[in-house]
């Protein structure tokens, strides 16, 4: 599967990425962010329930 990024918050990854070592990969960085997005997300429904 492929998912299309912008480029300038694909850039603004790879330059965060690198003032961390690079200690993550890119795919790594990208589901985290979504993992943790959606985990912010379930927050939000159960708080308006």
């Amino acid at each position: 599967m492929s998912v299309q990024i912008d480029t300038d918050t694909l850039l603004r990854l790879i330059s965060q990425l690198k003032l961390r070592s690079g200690t993550q990969d890119i795919s790594e960085a990208i589901t985290s962010a979504i993992e943790l997005w959606l985990r912010e997300q379930a927050g939000l429904t159960k708080g308006s329930q």
